[in-house]
C-alpha cells in the first residue's frame, strides 16, 4: 500500500462543498435522494447531486451501486446540457472526478478507467477509445477544469495496474511535450506530477534516463528541494545514476535529445549534467551538412541520427529553405526532404526560432502552391507534423494559416478527412489556453460558414455543424443575449445550408440552443444560471478573523504604551503601520495627525527621510520608503474621507512618486518587499482613480487605468489582481465603456478561478458583485461568517453599494454613511413613485410635462382655499392625467395624497442635510435630479406654496460646477508641492457658493445695469433617474426661475403618429452621423478619391449625412419641444395686450370646462402662472406645426388644473372648440403687436449638461435667431462675468495685439491660399500683432500668443492641442478671446457619468472670455467660407460697406453665417461659441 506521501494517494477531489446543492448537508440531516431520469426540475437536480455526494461518503459498495451512480451522473449531465446550465455542468464534472478519485483510492481501477473514458467522451466532440487518446488531448478553455486531473488519474492507474510497458510510447511522448499536454494548465498539481515521474523512473527501466531528466527539470523550474522527494541519495548521485543507466540501456535514444534540451534550458548551475556526459563517444556523431544535397542524401540513406546540436538543427532549417526555393529539385524530393526536416525538428528541438518560423511559412506556401501536383497520402503526415509543431510552440497565427491550407486541400483534392481536420484544428485554435486572442464567436461562425460552402454531402455538413453547435464549444458564454446572438448567426447559416429537423438531434446542444435556432427568446432575462450553487460551500469553510470589526483591537492596541523613541526600526515600522490601519478604519484624522505629524518627526527623523540624507543602510532605507508610500496612501484616504479632495490627490501623487523611486531599486529588494511595493503602487493609482470618480473629473482617469493595467502584468497575487480588475470594471461601468468592461470581466473571472473562494470572502463578494449576482452576494456572507456575522461590517459595506439603507446605529466609514443616506433618499423616492403609480390617474405623471411654478398663488381671496378644502375633504380622489383621457367623471380611488406629500417633504428635508461636497459626483447628480423631481411634484399636487426653485436650481447647478471647480483648483497647484514630503494638514479649504449666492445672477450690478445687460440662462439636461428632458430658465433682470420637465419616453396616447424620439435613439443617430462624417473627411478616405465618380459618391454621402442631421434636428424640435419652443424665446410680452389675452383665455376655459361652467366667474378659479400663458403667445401662427403646438400647451394647462384638483372628464370637453378659440386669441394678440416685438433680453447663455453637449442646439429653428453662447454652469458664468469687470457683454480691441496661427501642419494648402493675404493685411493693420504660417509653434510661443494678445485665431487641425498641453492652458489667469477653427476643437470626450473633458473648458478655465470652436470634424471649403463671413461681420476684415458701428457680436455672426455653408447642418451646425457675447471694436 502506498504511503501517505505517495502521489497516488495525494490527489483527492473530495471537495464536497463545491457541489453541495443545499445547506442541510452541512447540518448533518439525512436527505431523500430520489433522482428521476429526464426530469428537469431544480429539486431533481439537487437530488442527483445529493445522491452523488452520499455515494462519495460510502466505504462499502457493490457493482450495482457503481452502475447506478454511473447512470445517475450521465442522466444528470444530459439534464444539465438540456437546460443549458453551464455552471452546474462544471460542478457535476468536479463531482465526477471526485467519484473517479474515490475508485482509484479504493483500487477499483477498471471502474475508474471506464469512468474516465466516459467523462471525456461526454464532454468532447472527439471521442476517446483508450488512455492514449485522452493523454494526447490539448488543454482548452472548455476542458481545463478536468483534463489535467484526468491525466494524473490515468498515470496513477497505469502505474498501479503495472501497464507501463503498454503505454510506454504514450508516456514518453506525453512528457516529451509536457509544456503542451500538461504544463499549459497553470493549476495542475505539479508536486503530484513530479512524484509520479519518480514512480515511472522506478518502474520503467528502459526509460529511466528520460524520466530522471524530466524530474530534474521540474526540480529546477519550480524551485523544489531535491531531498523532499528522494532522501537516501543526493542530487549529484542521482545525476551519476542517469549516466550509468544510459550506458546500460540506450533504447531511449530517440527522445534523449529533446528531454535533455528541455532539462538544460531550466538548469544553469555549475553541476549541470552535460549531454556529452551521457552519450558514449561513438554515439555523439551527427552528419555534417554543407549543402542541401547532403539532406537529399540523408532522406534516402535509411540511417537514423539523434542528438543533434542547435547549430546542426539550424543548418537543417537553412538548407530546408533552400530546397523549397530551388527550382531544379523535383516536387517529390522537396516533399521528402521537408518531411524529414520537420520530423527531425519535432523529435529534437525545444525552441522555435526565427529561421524555423521562416521554414514553416515557406512550407505552407509550398504546399498551397502545389496542391494540384501533390498526392494527399504523401502530405498527410507533413500536415500533422506542422499542426503539432504549431501547438507545441504556441504558433497560433501559423496554425490558422495551416487551417486554411487544410481547407484548400479538402477543396482541391476532395478530401473529407482534411476538411474535418481543418474544422477540429480551427476549434482547437479558438479554445486553446495559450492563445492571447479573445474568443470571437462571430469569427467562429464565419469560419463554419466557410467550411460549409459548396458542400453537397449532407452528412458531412451536419457533422461540421455539430462540431460547432455544441454547449462545450460555447462554454464561456454566460449571458442569454450572447447565446441568442451565437444561435442567431448559426441559424442564418443553417437556413441556407441545412434543415432544422436535421440538427434537432445534436447530442451536445442544449434545448435552449435548439429553440433559439427556430424561435425568438425575450432578452430581458440575462442570466443562464438560476441556482446559488456557488454559495453551498460557504458554511463548511474556516471562519476568518481578518474582516471583523476592530473595536477591541483599537482599545487594546491604543492602551499599550510603546517606547517609539528607542524602538528598533523594523519593530517601530510594524507598530506605526498598525497605527495607520487603525486611523484609516476609524477615519481618525486627529489621531493620525497626533502620531505622524507630532513629536515623532523630531524624535525619529529617519522615518521621514525619503532622500536618505541620514545614510541609513539600503535595506532599512527601502523599508522606510515602503512605510512612507503606505503612510501617504493612508493620508490620502483620510483627506478624502474628510472631503479634502485636493489634499487627497496631492498625497496620493506623492505616494506614487515614492513608489516610482523604489521601482528603480527593484533589483536590490527581496521578493516580499517587491510584492509590497507593487501592491502599494496599485493602491496609489486606485486611490487616484477613485478620487477623480468621486468628484466627477474625467481628466487623467484613462492614464490611471493604463498604469494599473501595466502593473497588473507584474502581479502574482490573484486576490490583488481581482481587486484591480474590480476597480477598473467599476470605472468602465461609470464611463459607459461596456465593451471594455465585459473584456475586463472575462479576465477577472479567469483570475477568480485561481482563488480559493472558500477562504477569501473579499474576492468572492467582488466576483459576485461584478457578475451582477446580487442575491448570491447577500447570501454568501451569512454562510461564510455564521454566528460571527455581527462581528464584521462587510455585509453593511455591500448593502450600501447595492443601494440598500443601513441603520444609522451601525458604525460605518464616513463615505459609506453618506452613500447610505443617498440610498435612503432614492428608496423613499421609489416608494413614493410606486404610491403614485398605484393610482390609475397619477401613474403616468412621470410621463406628463410638468412645470414650476405652474399656478399663481396671488389673486382673488378664497380661490386657493377653495381648492385646498376640496383636497382635505376627499384625499382619495385623484385628478386624471390627460394621457389617460378618462371616459368617466368620477372614480373612487385608494390613493392617499397626504402620504405622498409627506414623503416628498421628507425627501426635501433629508436632501437639505447633505452638503454637496460630502457625496460623490454621481450621487450628487442623482440626488439633485430626485430633489428637482420632488419639488416639481410637490408644486403640482399640493395647494401649498412651496418656493423651492432656488434650492432646486442650486443643487442642479452645483453638481455641474463642482467638477470644474476642482479641476481648476488642481490646475493651480504648484508642481513643487508634489515633490515635498511633509504631510498636509486636515483642513477643508473649498469655497463653494451657497444657495443664497445663487438667488441672483447679477449680484454686483444695480438695477439699471441689469436692465441694459439683461440675459437669460437656459439649462438643458437629461434626468439620470427618469430620462426626461429638464429645462431651467433664469432671467437676470428679475432673477426669476422657471423649471420644465418634459418626458421623452412617455406613452403619449394622443401621439397617434408615434413620432416620439428617446434620448438614447437621438444620441445613437447623432453619434452615427458624426462618426460617419468624421470618417468621410479623414485622410484615410479622402486620399483614395481620385476619380470624378469617386468625388460624386463622396459628395452624395456628405449630402445624405447633412439630410440625416437636418431630419434629426427637426424631429427633436417636434418630438421633444413641441409647443414648449417659446421657453427659449427672447421676445418681450406686451403687457397691455397680454392682459386682454389672459382675460379671453380664462373666459374660454370658463365656457368649455365642465368644472367651471355655470359656477361663479372666471377669476374665481385657479389661475395659471403668467409665464405659461406667455408660451402660447410666443408661438408663430404661420408655423406649419402651430396647431399641434397649441394642442401641446392646451393639454399641458389641463394637466396643471387636474393635478391641482380641478377634474374634467375629457369626453365631456369639446377640445376642438377649445383649441379653435385659443388659436384665435393667439392670432388676435399677434395682429395687435406683431411677431417682431422688442427683445426682452440681449443674450441667452446655454448651460448644457455632459449628456447634452454634443447636440447642436443652436441650429434648432427656434434658436437660430438668438444670440447664444454656451457655458459649463451658471456659477462658471458668474465667475467669467466677475473676471471681466462684472460685464456680461464685452468689447474686444482688435486694433492691436492679434495673434494668428495659419496652417501650422503645412497640409491645408487651399485654406492657406484663401486666408493668407487677408490675414496678412489684418496683421499689418494692427500693432503688436503676428501671423505664423506653415510653422509649428513651440509650446512657449503658443502660450505667449494666447496670453498676450487681444484676439487669437487658430486655423489648422483640431484646436492646437498638439502644440500646447491642456494643463498649461488651465494654469493661466487670463487668456485672449480665441477662435479655434479646426476640426472638433469644441468637442468633448464623453465619459459617461463623469463630466466630459475638452479643449474649450481648458480655455474657459484659463480665463478666455469667449471661444469659437467646432463640435465635430468639418470640411475646409465650407468652414473657410463660414470663417471669412465671421471675420467680416465682426469687423476683423474691413468690408467697404461695413463700419465698426454696424459690426455685430461674435455669437450673432456665428448664427448668421451658418447658412452660408453648402452643407448647412453637417458643417453649418458644427460651430459653437463658449463664454460671453463679445463685440470686436
Amino acid at each position: 500500500m502506498s504511503s501517505t506521501d505517495d502521489p497516488l494517494n495525494e490527489v483527492s477531489l473530495n471537495t464536497l462543498s463545491k457541489t453541495l446543492p443545499n445547506n442541510d448537508i452541512f447540518q448533518g440531516k439525512v436527505q431523500s435522494s430520489h433522482f428521476i431520469k429526464s426530469q428537469c426540475t431544480s429539486v431533481n437536480i439537487e437530488n442527483g447531486f445529493r445522491k452523488i455526494n452520499q455515494f462519495a461518503k460510502l466505504s462499502n459498495y457493490g457493482k450495482l451501486q457503481m452502475i447506478d451512480i454511473h447512470d445517475t451522473i450521465l442522466e444528470l449531465l444530459k439534464i444539465l446540457i438540456k437546460i443549458h446550465s453551464v455552471n452546474q455542468i462544471r460542478n457535476l464534472i468536479r463531482s465526477y472526478l471526485m467519484i473517479i478519485g474515490k475508485y482509484i483510492t479504493d483500487a477499483q481501477y477498471a471502474r475508474a478507467s471506464l469512468e474516465i473514458i466516459e467523462l471525456y467522451n461526454c464532454t468532447s466532440m472527439k471521442k476517446a477509445h483508450n488512455f492514449t487518446d485522452v493523454l494526447y488531448t490539448d488543454i482548452t478553455t472548455f476542458n481545463e477544469i478536468y483534463i489535467s486531473t484526468m491525466k494524473i488519474f490515468i498515470i496513477q492507474i497505469i502505474i498501479k495496474t503495472k501497464t507501463v510497458p503498454t503505454y510506454e510510447k504514450t508516456l514518453i511522448e506525453l512528457f516529451a511535450y509536457d509544456e503542451r499536454f500538461l504544463l499549459k494548465d497553470s493549476k495542475i498539481k505539479i508536486h503530484v506530477l513530479n512524484k509520479l515521474l519518480l514512480n515511472l523512473y522506478t518502474v520503467d527501466t528502459k526509460n529511466k534516463v528520460l524520466y530522471g531528466l524530466k524530474f530534474l527539470k521540474y526540480i529546477k523550474k519550480y524551485n523544489f528541494q531535491f531531498n523532499e522527494y528522494i532522501k537516501n541519495i543526493d542530487e549529484s548521485t542521482f545525476r551519476k545514476q542517469i549516466i550509468k543507466f544510459y550506458k546500460k540501456d540506450q533504447s531511449c535514444k530517440n527522445f534523449l535529445n529533446i528531454y535533455y534540451m528541455d532539462y538544460s534550458r531550466h538548469t544553469n548551475d555549475l553541476e549541470k549534467l552535460m549531454l556529452s556526459d551521457i552519450l558514449p563517444d561513438n554515439q555523439n556523431c551527427t552528419p555534417k551538412l554543407k549543402t542541401y544535397k547532403d539532406i537529399l542524401r540523408l532522406t534516402t540513406g535509411g540511417k537514423e541520427y539523434h542528438c543533434f546540436e542547435i547549430e546542426d538543427i539550424s543548418m537543417f532549417v537553412s538548407q530546408g529553405c533552400k530546397i523549397i526555393d530551388h527550382g531544379d529539385i523535383s516536387l517529390d524530393e522537396k516533399l521528402t526532404s521537408i518531411m524529414y526536416i520537420w520530423n527531425l525538428l519535432l523529435r529534437e528541438s525545444v525552441i522555435f526560432d526565427t529561421r524555423q518560423k521562416v521554414l514553416y511559412d515557406k512550407t505552407l506556401k509550398f504546399l498551397n502552391s502545389n496542391l494540384t501536383n501533390l498526392k494527399f497520402e504523401n502530405i498527410q503526415q507533413l500536415i500533422n507534423h506542422l499542426k503539432n509543431i504549431a501547438l507545441i510552440f504556441d504558433q497560433y497565427e501559423r496554425l490558422e494559416n495551416l487551417v486554411n491550407v487544410m481547407f484548400n486541400i479538402s477543396i482541391t483534392m476532395n478530401k473529407k478527412s482534411s476538411l474535418m481536420l481543418a474544422v477540429q484544428t480551427e476549434l482547437q485554435l479558438v479554445h486553446s489556453l495559450g492563445s492571447t486572442t479573445e474568443i470571437s464567436y462571430v469569427k467562429m461562425i464565419k469560419k463554419m460558414d466557410k467550411f460549409l460552402q459548396g458542400l453537397c454531402d449532407n452528412d458531412l455538413k451536419i457533422a461540421i455543424f455539430s462540431q460547432y453547435f455544441t454547449i462545450f464549444n460555447i462554454f464561456q458564454i454566460t449571458k442569454l443575449q450572447d447565446l441568442q446572438h451565437f444561435c442567431g448567426m448559426s441559424k442564418q447559416i443553417m437556413s441556407k445550408k441545412l434543415k432544422i429537423e436535421e440538427v434537432e438531434g445534436i447530442s451536445q446542444a442544449s434545448e435552449v440552443m435548439l429553440v433559439l435556432l427556430g424561435t425568438k427568446i425575450n432578452d430581458e432575462n440575462d442570466g443562464l444560471e438560476n441556482n446559488n450553487l456557488m454559495l453551498y460551500s460557504m458554511k463548511a469553510v474556516t471562519r476568518l478573523r481578518l474582516y471583523k470589526k476592530m473595536d477591541t483591537l483599537k482599545d487594546k492596541f491604543m492602551g499599550i504604551c510603546f517606547d517609539l523613541n528607542n524602538m528598533k526600526l523594523r519593530q517601530l515600522l510594524d507598530i506605526l503601520e498598525t497605527y495607520s490601519i487603525v486611523c484609516s478604519w476609524y477615519n481618525d484624522a486627529n489621531l493620525f495627525a497626533e502620531i505622524f505629524q507630532g513629536e515623532l518627526k523630531l524624535t525619529r527623523p529617519e522615518l521621514f527621510d525619503v532622500n536618505n540624507r541620514m545614510k541609513v543602510p539600503i535595506k532599512s532605507y527601502v523599508d522606510i520608503l515602503i512605510f512612507n508610500v503606505k503612510l501617504y496612501n493612508t493620508a490620502s484616504f483620510l483627506q478624502s474621507e474628510n472631503n479634502c479632495v485636493i489634499q487627497s490627490i496631492i498625497e496620493s501623487k506623492r505616494s506614487v512618486k515614492l513608489s516610482m523611486s523604489l521601482v528603480k531599486l527593484m533589483d536590490r529588494i527581496d521578493a516580499n518587499t517587491r510584492h509590497s511595493l507593487i501592491k502599494s503602487l496599485t493602491d496609489c493609482y486606485i486611490s487616484l482613480l477613485n478620487i477623480h470618480i468621486k468628484i466627477g473629473l474625467s481628466r487623467d482617469t484613462d492614464f490611471y487605468v493604463k498604469e494599473i493595467l501595466k502593473i497588473v502584468n507584474t502581479l502574482q497575487d490573484p486576490a490583488i489582481l481581482l481587486g484591480c480588475f474590480h476597480t477598473i470594471q467599476n470605472y468602465y461601468s461609470i464611463t459607459k465603456m461596456d465593451t471594455l468592461r465585459m473584456k475586463m470581466l472575462h479576465q477577472s473571472n479567469r483570475v477568480f478561478n485561481r482563488i480559493c473562494s472558500e477562504e477569501d470572502i473579499i474576492s468572492l463578494t467582488k466576483f459576485l458583485f461584478d457578475n451582477s449576482e446580487y442575491q448570491k452576494l447577500e447570501k454568501c456572507m451569512p454562510l461564510f461568517f455564521g454566528t460571527e456575522i455581527f462581528d464584521t461590517s462587510l455585509p453593511q459595506y455591500w448593502d450600501v453599494l447595492l443601494g440598500n439603507v443601513v441603520s444609522t446605529e451601525i458604525d460605518l466609514p464616513t463615505h459609506l454613511t453618506r452613500i447610505s443616506l443617498v440610498n435612503n433618499i432614492e428608496r423613499l423616492y421609489g416608494s413614493t413613485m410606486k404610491l403614485l403609480q398605484s393610482d390609475p390617474f397619477f401613474k403616468n405623471i412621470s410621463e406628463t410635462a410638468i412645470a414650476t411654478p405652474s399656478i399663481k398663488y396671488s389673486g382673488k381671496p378664497g380661490v386657493q382655499q377653495m381648492f385646498k378644502n376640496k383636497f382635505d375633504e376627499n384625499v382619495t380622489s385623484s385628478p386624471r392625467s390627460s394621457n389617460m383621457t378618462p371616459k368617466s367623471k368620477t372614480l373612487l380611488q385608494k390613493f392617499d395624497r397626504a402620504v405622498v406629500i409627506d414623503n416628498l417633504k421628507k425627501i426635501l428635508q433629508m436632501t437639505s442635510t447633505v452638503s454637496p461636497h460630502e457625496i460623490s459626483h454621481i450621487s450628487l447628480l442623482r440626488m439633485a435630479a430626485i430633489f428637482s423631481k420632488c419639488c416639481t411634484l410637490l408644486s403640482n399636487i399640493s395647494m401649498d406654496n412651496y418656493d423651492t426653485l432656488d434650492e432646486q436650481f442650486y443643487l442642479s447647478d452645483i453638481a455641474r460646477y463642482m467638477t470644474h471647480y476642482y479641476d481648476r483648483m488642481l490646475s493651480k497647484v504648484d508642481g513643487k508641492l508634489y515633490k515635498e514630503f511633509t504631510l498636509l494638514n486636515f483642513k477643508l479649504d473649498i469655497k463653494l457658493p451657497s444657495v443664497d449666492d445663487c438667488k441672483s445672477l447679477f449680484p454686483n450690478s444695480d438695477n439699471q445695469n441689469r436692465e441694459n445687460n439683461s440675459y437669460d440662462v437656459i439649462c438643458i439636461d437629461i434626468c439620470p433617474v427618469t430620462g426626461n428632458l429638464l429645462l431651467t430658465k433664469l432671467h437676470s433682470y428679475n432673477n426669476k426661475k422657471r423649471y420644465l420637465n418634459i418626458p421623452l419616453n412617455g406613452a403619449y396616447i394622443r401621439d397617434l403618429e408615434g413620432s416620439r424620439l428617446s434620448y438614447g435613439e437621438a444620441v445613437g443617430e447623432l453619434t452615427d452621423i458624426i462618426e460617419s462624417s468624421n470618417k468621410s473627411v479623414s485622410r484615410e478616405i479622402t486620399s483614395t478619391i481620385t476619380t470624378s465618380e469617386g468625388r460624386k459618391e463622396w459628395w452624395n454621402n456628405r449630402y445624405e449625412l447633412d439630410r440625416r442631421l437636418q431630419n434629426l434636428i427637426q424631429k427633436i424640435e417636434k418630438s421633444w419641444f413641441g409647443g414648449f419652443r417659446g421657453f427659449f424665446s427672447d421676445k418681450k410680452i406686451n403687457k397691455l395686450h397680454f392682459k386682454d389675452f389672459m382675460t379671453t383665455f380664462y373666459e374660454i376655459l370658463h365656457k368649455n370646462l365642465p368644472s367651471r361652467k355655470n359656477i361663479g366667474r372666471p377669476d374665481s378659479f385657479l389661475q395659471i402662472d403668467d409665464w405659461i400663458l406667455g408660451l402660447f403667445l410666443k408661438l408663430d401662427p404661420s408655423d406649419r406645426d402651430f396647431l399641434s403646438m397649441v394642442e401641446d400647451l392646451v393639454y399641458f394647462v389641463l394637466d396643471i388644473l387636474l393635478f391641482h384638483g380641478e377634474e374634467n372628464a375629457y369626453d365631456e370637453v369639446d377640445t376642438s372648440v377649445l383649441h379653435f378659440e385659443i388659436e384665435e386669441a393667439i392670432k388676435k394678440y399677434h395682429s395687435r403687436c406683431g411677431l417682431g416685438v422688442k427683445k426682452r433680453v440681449h443674450h441667452t447663455f446655454l448651460v448644457v449638461s455632459s449628456k447634452c453637449h454634443m447636440f447642436p442646439w443652436e441650429s434648432m429653428s427656434f434658436m437660430k435667431q438668438l444670440s447664444i453662447t454656451r457655458v459649463p454652469s451658471v456659477q462658471s458664468l458668474n465667475e467669467i462675468i466677475r473676471r471681466n469687470n462684472d460685464e456680461s457683454r464685452i468689447n474686444v480691441n482688435i486694433r492691436s495685439k492679434i495673434a494668428i496661427v495659419l496652417n501650422p501642419g503645412s497640409d491645408l494648402g487651399r485654406t492657406e491660399d484663401r486666408f493668407s493675404d487677408v490675414l496678412t493685411d489684418v496683421v499689418k493693420g494692427c500693432s503688436d500683432s503676428q501671423l505664423l504660417t506653415r510653422e509649428k509653434p513651440s509650446e512657449e510661443s503658443f502660450l505667449s500668443m494666447i496670453q498676450n494678445s487681444n484676439l487669437f485665431i487658430y486655423v489648422g487641425h483640431g484646436g492646437g492641442e498638439q502644440y500646447i498641453r491642456n494643463s498649461e492652458i488651465k494654469k493661466q489667469d487670463k487668456l485672449s478671446a480665441s477662435f479655434l477653427l479646426g476640426c472638433s476643437s469644441a468637442s468633448m470626450k464623453y465619459f459617461g457619468d463623469l463630466e466630459p473633458t475638452g479643449l474649450i473648458h481648458s480655455y474657459l478655465m484659463g480665463g478666455s472670455p469667449v471661444i469659437v470652436g467646432n463640435l465635430w470634424d468639418v470640411t475646409d471649403k465650407d468652414i473657410d467660407k463660414f470663417s471669412m463671413s465671421i471675420f467680416e461681420k465682426i469687423g476683423l476684415i474691413r468690408n467697404v460697406a461695413t463700419t465698426f458701428d454696424e459690426c455685430i457680436s461674435v455669437s450673432d455672426a456665428v448664427a448668421e453665417s451658418r447658412d452660408l455653408c453648402n452643407l448647412r447642418y453637417l458643417n453649418g451646425a458644427a460651430p459653437v461659441v463658449y463664454g460671453l457675447p463679445a463685440k470686436f471694436m
